[in-house]
């Protein structure tokens, strides 16, 4: 017997970014941040709008165009200051069981 779940959240979120008319560009960022931690420090920067926030799993935000510009330009002359994870400093050395 199989049972299967159906994602309906990675659904809805691909729905909402195209019908929004959304653009991909795809910028890889080498970093020890978890998606939520450099959302948050993108929301504090550059005051980008984050609407869903999945710890280490997914974070969602929104940027306008220049927003955009200006993150990924950040990103490419100042990569070390978003490597570090403080997170990682607090919780990484630490095993946790359920």
């Amino acid at each position: 017997m199989y049972l299967f779940k159906k994602n309906e959240l990675s659904e809805r979120i691909y729905e909402d970014f195209f019908a929004a008319g959304s653009e991909v560009i795809v910028f890889p960022v080498r970093t020890e941040q978890g998606p939520v931690e450099l959302v948050k420090m993108l929301t504090k920067d550059f005051n980008v709008y984050h609407n869903l926030l999945i710890g280490g799993i997914v974070a969602l935000f929104r940027a306008t165009p220049e927003q955009a510009v200006r993150i990924m330009q950040d990103l490419k002359e100042n990569p070390e200051r978003h490597f570090v994870s403080e997170e990682k400093k607090i919780f990484g050395d630490k095993t946790y069981v359920f």
